[in-house]
C-alpha cells in the first residue's frame, strides 16, 4: 500500500528528516511499480505528471503535443518498470525520458519542415495535369 506523502511527512520536523522520508517513500513506490502496481503508477503520474506536462509545454509550445508526450513518458516508464532501480531518483529518470522525447519531437518537426521546404523549391506547383493542355 502506498503511504500518502502528506500524512507520512507530518511526523518529521527537520528538512533533512523530510528528505529521508521522501526518499524512503519513493523507493517503496518504485518497488511496488516494479511488481506491476497500478496504484504506484497512478501515484507517480499524479505526483510528476503536471510538472512534466508544464515542462513539455514550455519547450514544445503546443499543449496537444505536450499531452501526447506526457503519455509517452509514462508509457515508457510502464514498459521498463521491471528494470527500475529503486536507489535512483525517479523524478530525474522521468524528466530524462521527457527531454529525450522533446528532442525527438523537435528533430522530427525540423526534418518534416526541411522536406516541405525542399519539395516546394524543386517541384513547381501547377494546376494542370501533366500531358494535358
Amino acid at each position: 500500500m502506498i503511504i500518502h506523502i502528506k500524512n507520512y511527512l507530518c511526523d518529521y520536523h527537520t528538512e533533512r528528516e523530510m528528505e529521508i522520508a521522501q526518499k524512503e517513500q519513493e523507493q517503496q513506490v518504485i518497488e511496488q511499480l516494479r511488481e506491476g502496481s497500478k496504484e504506484a503508477f497512478h501515484f507517480l503520474f499524479d505526483a510528476y505528471g503536471p510538472k512534466i506536462l508544464a515542462f513539455a509545454i514550455s519547450h514544445l509550445k503546443n499543449e496537444a503535443d505536450a499531452e501526447e508526450l506526457l503519455q509517452e513518458v509514462f508509457l515508457k516508464l510502464w514498459e521498463v518498470r521491471a528494470s527500475l532501480d529503486s536507489s535512483k531518483n525517479i523524478k530525474s529518470f522521468l524528466f530524462k525520458i521527457c527531454i529525450n522525447l522533446i528532442y525527438d519531437s523537435i528533430r522530427k518537426k525540423n526534418l518534416s519542415q526541411a522536406y516541405v521546404d525542399i519539395r516546394s523549391k524543386t517541384i513547381p506547383f501547377t494546376t494542370t495535369t501533366p500531358g494535358r493542355k
